[in-house]
């Protein structure tokens, strides 16, 4: 995911004459979130199976970190990267 947002976000930020590194930052968090479902990662998966959870466990649980994370970034991304 991160491999084909990153060149999209430079490409807005050269388009919207800001600078790039909040851009890329955003699409490095959203990468990182991969709470929500067992295939958003392979430890997940592997969890998954051996833990006997079910599909709604982790929705249950990943919904609201990843809703944390969102504000989380969207707080101290512009703090840390400024344009």
């Amino acid at each position: 995911v991160a491999a084909v947002l990153v060149p999209v976000s430079l490409q807005i930020a050269q388009q919207l004459k800001v600078e790039p590194h909040p851009f890329i930052m955003a699409v490095a968090f959203g990468a990182s979130l991969s709470f929500l479902t067992p295939i958003g990662y392979q430890t997940n998966t592997l969890v998954y199976g051996a833990g006997g959870y079910r599909f709604g466990d982790f929705a249950r649980v990943g919904a609201p970190l990843v809703i944390v994370l969102w504000i989380v970034a969207g707080k101290l991304i512009p703090v840390f990267w400024p344009l």
